[in-house]
């Protein structure tokens, strides 16, 4: 197998980023609806934009299956 051809099988392998946006008015707001978009997020890739008080932010990562942070703590 060629090097291209397993680059592409692992890009298809990986699972979909998840993307959402956050529009907060303050600190607590912003904390309220993240843990909330956690909560109801799969585990994978993650994409988080928005606002708190009109300052933009990014946010970028990876969230862990209960499994995989249970693991880490053992």
């Amino acid at each position: 197998m060629t090097l291209l051809a397993r680059m592409a099988r692992l890009e298809a392998s990986r699972p979909p980023t998840q993307v959402a946006t956050i529009i907060a008015s303050d600190q607590e707001d912003y904390e309220t609806q993240l843990e909330g978009l956690l909560l109801r997020s799969r585990p994978g890739p993650q994409e988080v934009s928005g606002a708190i008080g009109g300052r933009a932010f990014n946010l970028t990562g990876v969230l862990k299956s209960h499994e995989e942070m249970l693991g880490e703590l053992v």
